[in-house]
């Protein structure tokens, strides 16, 4: 069942970069973090975050580089953000 869910999942992920280019390659890698919540017997939420991984033997630094990139590109978006507004 978690390989067919993850076949899945790679072709969307495939599917929706395809949208950002007009001659899409092929997925290699792709990382998800996902966060999750529910609330237990006390009322109180609690909140996990998961990753999954395209494969689970994925080395380390081909998982930090991914994270990296994107987390790079994300602060970068967020500073350009916040000059537009304070101008």
């Amino acid at each position: 069942m978690r390989a067919e869910a993850t076949a899945k999942l790679e072709e969307g992920i495939a599917a929706c970069l395809a949208t950002f280019d007009e001659e899409p390659g092929v997925v290699t890698d792709w990382i998800v973090v996902a966060a999750q919540q529910r609330v237990d017997d006390n009322g109180e939420t609690i909140t996990s975050v998961g990753t999954l991984l395209s494969v689970d033997n994925m080395p380390f630094y081909r998982i930090l580089g991914l994270l990296d990139q994107a987390t790079t590109v994300y602060r970068a978006e967020l500073g350009a953000h916040a000059t537009r507004e304070s101008e």
